[in-house]
């Protein structure tokens, strides 16, 4: 509950990303094995899923950091419009890592994709790879995962929105309103210290 309140309490986008894979990331640690965990964005502009940040990796570890609306991936995830559990990386179809970075993961073969709808759009999903006693908690604790994955949904989601209203999508220029916005505040605070 605490996780969620202070989800729900942020809107720099930026630093919500980073709070939000913060959370799943601890979650799914244990002291033997540091999970690693990522998460993708929808950019708007391309409907693409784009990396954003992760937990316990590096951008160059992963085999592509966009991915398109039509990969299988993305297709599966969308369609399923739930958590999906895999119980060994080297089983699945889905390949989110570099072969040679592979071995980086060690007991951590255990995978968990969970989307972050807002109403019926995707937004985007985190990634979790996991050793078994994280994965099998994890599973039991379904209903905790789905509330989490709905406060940052609801979360990320008003970030996006904030940030979408105030910078022009074509150009990634702030827009008159946030001008003038930001022109009051910084008046109001030469006149602070004068």
């Amino acid at each position: 509950i605490e996780s969620g309140q202070i989800l729900s309490s942020v809107l720099s986008k930026d630093r919500l990303l980073r709070l939000i894979i913060e959370v799943f990331g601890e979650l799914s640690k244990t002291e033997r094995n540091p999970s690693v965990s990522f998460l993708y964005l929808m950019d708007y502009n391309t409907n693409a899923y784009v990396y954003e940040t992760g937990f316990n990796i590096d951008i160059t570890m992963l085999e592509s950091s966009k991915l398109p609306p039509e990969d299988d991936f993305i297709m599966t995830i969308r369609k399923e419009k739930n958590i999906l559990y895999f119980d060994d990386i080297n089983k699945t179809p889905y390949k989110f890592f570099k072969k040679e970075k592979l071995d980086y993961l060690g007991e951590t073969v255990f995978f968990i994709s969970i989307p972050l709808f807002v109403e019926s759009e995707m937004m985007g999903f985190v990634n979790i790879f996991c050793d078994k006693s994280s994965f099998d908690y994890l599973k039991k604790e379904e209903k905790m995962l789905l509330a989490l994955a709905a406060e940052a949904s609801i979360a990320l989601g008003s970030a996006v929105q904030s940030e979408l209203a105030v910078l022009d999508r074509l150009t990634k220029i702030y827009n008159h309103a946030y001008f003038e916005a930001r022109l009051a505040q910084e008046i109001a605070r030469s006149d602070r210290y004068k």
